[in-house]
């Protein structure tokens, strides 16, 4: 009988053993996957942190560039606001010159019978008078 008990208690000890180390492989095994993750997440987290700060930076850029927009939007709206300068024709040169030849566009334009001889530039109506550069053939 006494050999029946020490059987019996080291096959006990070895099922013992058995579900103990396969607790602790379990563990070990859930340990890894937790790291292999953990690992997963702070890559994650270096991609998401990146773009937020590109992001941050374009939005700072945009904002700018909207800003310099706007302020240039002003200026024209003022410049176009001002009255133009009253500006003479000019006399224009001999038609053998290639050197451009400064005009008033807008004191062509009201004469339609002249207008074959008219650039495209001076024909297009009710603008205010400018200086436009032009050269002969």
């Amino acid at each position: 009988m006494k050999i029946n008990t020490i059987t019996l208690s080291v096959v006990y000890g070895f099922f013992v053993s058995i579900v103990v180390l396969q607790s602790v492989a379990h563990a070990a095994s859930i340990s890894t996957r937790v790291k292999t993750l953990e690992g997963q997440v702070s890559k994650h987290d270096k991609v998401v942190k990146q773009s937020q700060s590109l992001i941050k930076a374009q939005n700072a850029k945009i904002d700018k560039s909207v800003a310099s927009v706007k302020s240039l939007e002003k200026k024209v709206d003022n410049l176009a606001q001002q009255k133009p300068p009253s500006i003479e024709p000019l006399a224009v040169g001999d038609n053998q010159s290639k050197n451009p030849v400064l005009f008033n566009a807008n004191a062509f334009a009201s004469k339609p019978s002249d207008s074959a001889g008219i650039p495209p530039v001076a024909q297009q109506g009710n603008k205010p008078p400018s200086l436009k550069a032009y050269t002969f053939p």
